[in-house]
């Protein structure tokens, strides 16, 4: 019983910090576009990057987690939210490797 509660818990903690860091990747990268239109300072765009790198990376660790544990409980009604971390991980880990080639590109 006891371990059906971990198991519990731990699915909504990745579920739910998997969508949160998804929305909040997001919202860095239109803040970090719309700083580009607005001519933000330098260090505030370098600072912007690493926060963005940060949240994609805790992303990525929460999604592979929440797809570890869809496939630990193996529920057909996830079959959704499975698709959809997978998707949301692609996405994360694509805007990663961009941010990453810029980076080292300009060297910031």
């Amino acid at each position: 019983m006891k371990r059906v509660i971990i198991v519990h818990s731990l699915y909504r903690l990745s579920s739910r910090g998997t969508v949160f860091f998804f929305v909040l990747s997001l919202v860095l990268l239109a803040v970090y576009l719309l700083g580009n239109f607005q001519e933000f300072l330098d260090d505030t765009q370098t600072f912007l990057v690493q926060l963005l790198n940060m949240v994609l990376l805790a992303e990525i660790f929460f999604g592979l987690l929440n797809v570890l544990m869809i496939l630990y409980i193996r529920h057909r009604r996830l079959l959704l939210r499975f698709i959809l971390t997978l998707l949301a991980i692609i996405y994360c880990f694509s805007v990663l490797l961009i941010f990453k080639f810029l980076s080292a590109w300009f060297q910031l």
